[in-house]
């Protein structure tokens, strides 16, 4: 098993010495698995897959497709859609053929995609849909550089001009090819580890849009901490076992890291799922080995199978048993560290009953979990805002390996990745290899290295307050380390709530309290200045409308507002029939109760106001990613919050 693991650190190690550039990463994967399967995605109502050899094909039509409408190296194109198999294709067509891909997401409002749009210079827009391709259109005479509009969507017939469907486009590559057959290839040539390959704009919580410019060698070196890491830990990603669910955006950094260069690196399949609301049927076509979703979607996905179990009153009980019995499995299996090995059968290290009972469990209950997630999962992932211990335990209690993973924008995300191996539950892991690191005064995590920017693209003003004079990028996370050289988010900086009495809360600590009973769907810890916390909290609406209607206890169905949230209709407003419900009242009130009970008297929350409305990005009070924009959800709930300090 040693020199098994040796010998795949060596070949990590020579993949990063001897590729400096996304194609040279891709076509190393063409060359060596170049008839296995690489995307699996639905066109129309048949699902189709494609193997590496036609993925080069397309992506190379594509190229010379933009190669004949003027595109040179270093040239600005962007992909506003959401996730497909036609980004993927788009987007290493434009790489190949020199040009930079700038990435947007879909639910921005006009004014952040015209800034996107403008700053980088953009050229050409691939357009996931004929509504993406016209919100662009409308701001088309406000962008001068945009010279023309590629859209995904088949139904659409472009002019040929300024405008292209996808095929119209890879048909002028199939023209443009014959007559120009060496050309692509001189392009490819030129391509330097140090040229940009793709700008990705981070909005944060603070509002400003920052551009995170990536190089060749940036991308290459992303997938390759990724991969060791996951080698280190006992689980390598190979092409055998990595089939990956792809439904998160590629417009982010987590999703383009792990589910796409980490893929395309080792060979992988991309399965494409058709979107967050269609997950569970398309888990069970693409079967996955692996996926990397954020702590919100697991815990919509453990609460739906916990409905599902909780349709009478014996699965309901047989539900919380199986969980009890898994949550004693982690324990038994934690060392001292409290570390616990997730790559080995549970069950060959549990003795007497609960070894019993874990057969039973894993029988009856974890096995239609692992069935409804396709039945083939050898890791899940979580990233992208913070795992509390109670679901990562749950999950990790029916066998999961579940690894949590930490980074931003501005490092290609993946700064580190739980080990398989070795997982701490709510907790990362150490720090992973190519960087430097080092802790601030103040206990922010300072790093800089391989797959770091250096610097803004194009916006000196941020890159003065982001940097330190020696190199390292400000994360503005407070992190705690633990004996294993462990660390985990403690709070954002800015976050850090400094109350009147000079008392220092961090407001993440009580929110993730508050969020861990599934009751509660958003928390905004308040206290700034103030003499004590109180907090706005959305109760988890969906839910609560599922159980009155179930319990036939009636309410007014009129006030309800849906919104489609990446992808899911989900009820985003209630009325205050529901909101002062004084069953609600009482819900949140336990849960507000249990979590000061885990807290110091100061931190507690002792006052609250239940929002009939939940915090939304059409709003701008949350960013693409969900994280919320605490700046903004302050100033629209005012005269709510003042009124917990009356």
């Amino acid at each position: 098993m040693e020199s098994r693991r040796f010998e795949r650190w060596e070949l990590l190690d020579n993949f990063l010495e001897v590729t400096d550039t996304v194609p040279q990463m891709f076509y190393s994967t063409v060359k060596h698995f170049g008839d296995r399967p690489a995307n699996i995605y639905k066109d129309g109502e048949e699902w189709k897959e494609l193997n590496y050899k036609g993925w080069a094909k397309v992506s190379e039509e594509i190229a010379h497709g933009l190669l004949s409408l003027g595109v040179e190296k270093g040239t600005a194109n962007c992909i506003i859609a959401h996730t497909c198999a036609q980004w993927a294709w788009s987007d290493i067509g434009n790489q190949l053929a020199g040009g930079v891909t700038v990435t947007i997401f879909p639910t921005l409002s006009d004014d952040e995609i015209m800034y996107i749009l403008t700053h980088s210079k953009v050229n050409y827009v691939f357009a996931g849909d004929k509504e993406l391709l016209e919100r662009v259109q409308a701001l088309w005479d406000k962008v001068p550089t945009i010279k023309g509009i590629i859209c995904f969507d088949k139904s659409f017939t472009g002019d040929k001009v300024k405008t292209w469907n996808l095929q119209q486009l890879i048909d002028l590559g199939r023209d443009y090819q014959v007559e120009n057959p060496d050309l692509l290839q001189e392009c490819i040539n030129t391509i330097t580890a140090n040229d940009p390959a793709t700008v990705i704009y981070t909005s944060g919580t603070t509002g400003k849009l920052k551009p995170a410019l990536f190089s060749h060698k940036d991308c290459v070196v992303a997938a390759w901490r990724g991969l060791k890491i996951n080698t280190i830990g006992g689980t390598p990603l190979t092409y055998e076992n990595t089939v990956y669910l792809s439904v998160m955006p590629l417009a982010h950094v987590m999703e383009r890291t792990y589910g796409y260069f980490c893929v395309i690196a080792n060979g992988g399949t991309i399965g494409f799922g058709q979107s967050p609301s269609t997950i569970l049927p398309d888990l069970q076509v693409i079967k996955p080995t692996l996926f990397v979703w954020v702590p919100r979607l697991y815990e919509r996905i453990l609460k739906g199978m916990e409905i599902s179990f909780s349709g009478t009153p014996e699965g309901k009980e047989l539900w919380n048993w199986a969980m009890d019995v898994g949550s004693r499995m982690v324990d038994a299996r934690t060392s001292p560290t409290g570390l616990i090995d997730m790559t080995i059968d549970p069950v060959t290290e549990l003795t007497g009953q609960l070894k019993e009972d874990y057969i039973k469990a894993r029988e009856l209950v974890y096995s239609k979990v692992h069935a409804a997630l396709g039945g083939r999962i050898v890791l899940l992932a979580c990233g992208g805002a913070s795992l509390h211990p109670n679901l990562h335990r749950a999950f990790m209690g029916m066998g999961f390996a579940m690894v949590n993973g930490y980074g931003l924008t501005e490092t290609m995300c993946n700064l580190t990745i739980s080990y398989s191996n070795a997982i701490k539950i709510g907790w990362n892991a150490e720090p992973g290899p190519g960087f430097d690191f080092k802790v601030d005064d103040d206990g922010e995590l300072l790093v800089k290295g391989m797959g770091i920017i250096t610097e803004y693209y194009n916006d000196p003003e941020s890159t003065a307050s982001d940097f330190t004079e020696d190199g390292y990028f400000h994360t503005g996370d407070i992190v705690e380390f633990d004996e294993n050289g462990y660390f985990h988010i403690v709070d954002r900086k800015k976050s850090i709530v400094v109350m009147d009495t000079g008392k220092n809360v961090a407001p993440l600590r009580i929110e993730a309290k508050l969020l861990s009973d599934m009751v509660i769907e958003q928390a905004l810890i308040i206290g700034d200045g103030r003499k004590y916390i109180t907090a706005i909290i959305v109760p988890y609406w969906d839910g609560v409308i599922s159980k009155f209607k179930e319990n036939k206890i009636p309410f007014d169905e009129s006030q309800l507002v849906y919104e489609e949230i990446n992808g899911t209709q989900s009820c985003v407003e209630v009325g205050s029939d529901l909101a002062t419900h004084p069953g609600i009242v009482s819900l949140v009130q336990n849960v507000v109760d249990q979590a000061n009970s885990e807290l110091s008297d100061f931190e507690t929350v002792k006052n609250f106001y239940i929002s009939p409305r939940k915090f939304t990005q059409s709003r701008d009070e949350l960013t693409p990613t969900q994280k919320p924009k605490n700046r903004v959800i302050v100033k629209n709930f005012a005269e709510e919050i003042e009124a917990l300090y009356a």
